[in-house]
């Protein structure tokens, strides 16, 4: 069968014209694609990204040669804020503290003397486990965490200094009263007078009767 020439001519424009629909279709769908696609990516997240801080502050006192607030990256542990305070001095005791601890932003970490550390005078906080080796363990260690009365006598507590695991070492103060302790000095402020420790919840006039001798402000 031949085709004329005009029925060519028709036919050769029906192809560019489905063609050139075919075009447009697929252009035009990549287009509304790709505009998609663009507004899911920049379309604002109804819930910020929290942004985790870089740097911490930490106060370094006692023994050092530098005593101040130090300003160190995420992850720096104890013997970074050592270092960022040029170190201890020649008295200090630097094994009563766990170098390797990690740092948490706005602890203050005290260097005893080797006398301080002796007497179980440590004001940086020890993790519940570390406590719990160093408790059990034999050596001379073991006395600066559970002292006796009589040094207790000779070495109070400051109740506003001492942290949860040397409020342990008075009689009668468990885990839960020393949290309590330090969780209310720090919604109200230093104490003031000894008999401030009744608006502890669990603390009544006869355990501060028998824990006064051990304690100062």
């Amino acid at each position: 069968m031949f085709l004329s020439r005009t029925q060519q001519v028709l036919i050769v424009l029906s192809l560019i014209a489905l063609a050139s629909c075919a075009l447009y279709g697929l252009v035009t769908y990549a287009g509304a694609y790709r505009a998609a696609k663009e507004e899911v990516k920049f379309q604002e997240s109804p819930f910020p990204p929290i942004e985790k801080p870089e740097t911490l502050l930490v106060h370094v006192a006692g023994r050092v040669k530098k005593p101040g607030v130090y300003e160190l990256k995420c992850g720096a542990r104890v013997r970074d804020a050592l270092a960022a305070a040029q170190g201890a001095t020649p008295d200090a005791d630097v094994h009563a503290l766990n170098l390797a601890a990690f740092l948490r932003d706005g602890e203050k970490i005290w260097v005893p003397s080797r006398q301080e550390a002796v007497a179980g005078t440590v004001h940086l906080e020890v993790p519940s486990a570390a406590a719990s080796r160093v408790a059990s363990s034999s050596s001379p260690r073991r006395a600066a965490l559970n002292p006796s009365a009589s040094q207790l006598k000779h070495h109070r507590i400051n109740l506003n200094t001492a942290t949860v695991e040397q409020l342990q070492q008075l009689p009668h103060i468990g885990p839960v009263l020393a949290e309590r302790i330090v969780l209310y000095r720090r919604e109200h402020g230093r104490f003031t007078r000894l008999e401030d420790l009744l608006n502890v919840p669990g603390i009544g006039e006869k355990k501060l009767a028998r824990i006064r001798e051990y304690i100062t402000l």
